[in-house]
């Protein structure tokens, strides 16, 4: 048990960065950590707020169709669903295939103390997402309960005493089997795939299919405002029927069932330490199947092609891409949502998008937004943001490269631009046909994106440049946890949203100047960035 201990805090503490800040005498880095966990934390309220006004809006609506209870359910479902989803590409890099393997398994711990240790890694991260959807929820549900003469309207349910200690015990509960099922389905996918030629490439479509499944799902969601009783049954019926567990969750945490949260718990750690004793026989052979390359029995010799230095870069960087289906899911999806809205658009016209969004006068500032709107997604799609620190501890081979800096800056901006400008212009086209707009929208709406998808690339791969991280175990770390992704994907899409509501307000008149002006000042910004990187860049990455 103490090895088990000291392997998870050294497993978390690597995961988190803090190993490196507490371990090292270098003030920048320590400063950069401090920075980092504040704008996790700021973050993390953000979320937690959001969170906290749909909650509201639910528990109002569930209450009026009179099952209160369906709130804290449905909470706890897609707290299970987000686990599920998560951990099926989560798998990959820190269940099996890990970068520290070798290093790993040469200490002297038992193997199942490893994949213990491992399994309760994925299972922290996990309750993190539970806690966060699920107690806000649960107090949002009694907040009210204490009846108050001013606020009848408010008063959502009455739920018995033993509710937040039920509450509470469950949560730590409720993440194990939808882990387990996860882990399950990545083990499944990554095996089948491994034995494909491509295999990357088929792990990342079945990812990408659960993932688009799960969205759908969730766009139901406002039907229940519109007809909130027979929805509501509707959805308690349909998460009661796929997922089991959630009655018993909700017969004890609404209902104070005592037996009902002794068979969760029960169930769930039962299952739990029969995966964990199943993973532990097969660890080894897991790790080392997926991680032995293979080559073919019927190599032929061949003519030998060859290509220009910037093209094989390029290719190099391209096939990284491919490899990692987290960095796949966290860089491309954004782009992939574009193309399917852009789609819908073309089965609902101005009139009917107006009355959905309940917004009068959207109809006639429609014209405007699609470019800003497509900006958005853009920067969701940054993959040259943990571009630098993915070299790990390969870095030397590519510096050692008779090739200038800007040489490999253009390969790794190319593969950004490779996912985010054809589907911008898809996109662009889609729209244009979508939604009535003058000639000069539509150019903007094709050459706007383009300026954003450019100044999205720029700056991840400067902000990679002046915070890299080489010292990572899994790839995790830098694609999910870095301060250069943050502040690329999350300042960029803040910024984006930002203009996009500032031409929403702005006369009818103004907007397409308006939107004259941001693209101008996009490209002016794509410069400066430009410039930046063949000379401070180019400093920076031969100082690494």
């Amino acid at each position: 048990m103490n090895k088990l201990w000291i392997l998870l805090r050294v497993q978390m503490m690597g995961l988190l960065g803090i190993n490196k800040v507490v371990h090292s005498n270098d003030k920048k880095e320590k400063r950069k950590f401090i920075r980092f966990t504040i704008l996790m934390i700021f973050v993390a309220i953000s979320v937690l707020f959001t969170l906290v006004m749909y909650d509201f809006m639910f528990a109002d609506v569930f209450s009026k169709a009179g099952v209160p209870e369906l709130m804290p359910a449905l909470m706890m479902a897609a707290a299970s669903l987000v686990t599920m989803i998560t951990t099926v590409y989560k798998v990959n890099g820190l269940l099996v295939g890990f970068r520290d393997f070798d290093m790993t398994m040469a200490m002297p711990v038992k193997t199942h103390v490893v994949a213990t240790s491992r399994l309760l890694v994925l299972y922290i991260m996990n309750l993190g997402f539970c806690l966060l959807i699920n107690i806000p929820a649960g107090i949002v549900y009694t907040f009210f309960a204490v009846p108050k003469p001013s606020f009848h309207a408010m008063i959502f349910a009455a739920p018995p005493p033993t509710f937040y200690p039920f509450m509470i015990i469950l949560t730590l509960f409720v993440p194990m089997i939808p882990m387990l099922i996860g882990a399950t389905i990545g083990i499944i996918i990554t095996a089948m795939a491994s034995r494909f030629r491509h295999a990357n490439i088929i792990n990342i479509i079945i990812t990408l299919m659960l993932t688009l499944a799960f969205m759908t799902a969730s766009f139901e969601s406002p039907a229940i405002f519109t007809n909130p009783y027979q929805t509501s049954k509707t959805i308690m019926d349909s998460v009661y029927g796929i997922y089991p567990l959630t009655r018993m969750y909700t017969q004890a945490v609404c209902g104070g069932s005592m037996v009902s949260m002794i068979l969760f718990v029960a169930i769930s750690a039962v299952l739990l330490a029969a995966f964990s004793v199943i993973l532990s026989l097969f660890f080894k052979w897991l790790n080392t199947s997926f991680t032995t390359s293979r080559t073919r029995s019927n190599y032929r010799m061949t003519s030998l092609r060859a290509s220009s230095a910037l093209g094989a870069l390029y290719k190099r960087e391209l096939r990284r891409y491919f490899s990692s289906v987290l960095y796949v899911m966290n860089t491309g999806f954004g782009m992939v949502m574009a193309l399917i809205m852009c789609v819908a658009l073309l089965f609902f016209k101005p009139d009917q998008l107006e009355e959905m969004l309940e917004l009068p006068g959207f109809a006639e500032t429609l014209g405007a937004l699609p470019p800003m709107l497509l900006a958005v997604f853009v920067s969701l799609s940054c993959t040259t943001s943990c571009a630098i620190s993915l070299e790990g501890k390969s870095l030397w081979i590519i510096k050692s490269l008779p090739v200038e800096a800007i040489r490999i800056f253009h390969s790794k901006i190319l593969v950004n631009l490779t996912i985010t400008v054809p589907a911008s212009l898809i996109c662009a086209l889609l729209m244009s046909l979508a939604i009535p707009m003058n000639a000069i929208q539509i150019l903007f709406t094709f050459v706007t994106p383009v300026m954003f998808a450019v100044l999205s690339a720029l700056l991840g791969l400067f902000l990679n440049l002046l915070y890299p991280n080489f010292s990572w175990t899994s790839e995790t770390t830098v694609i999910k946890q870095s301060l250069p992704m943050f502040l690329s994907v999350v300042g960029g899409m803040m910024v984006s949203i930002g203009l996009l509501v500032g031409l929403m307000y702005l006369p009818s008149s103004l907007q397409t100047a308006g939107l004259a002006a941001v693209t101008l000042a996009a490209a002016v910004i794509d410069f400066v960035l430009y410039r930046l990187l063949q000379t401070k860049g180019a400093r920076l990455f031969h100082a690494l």
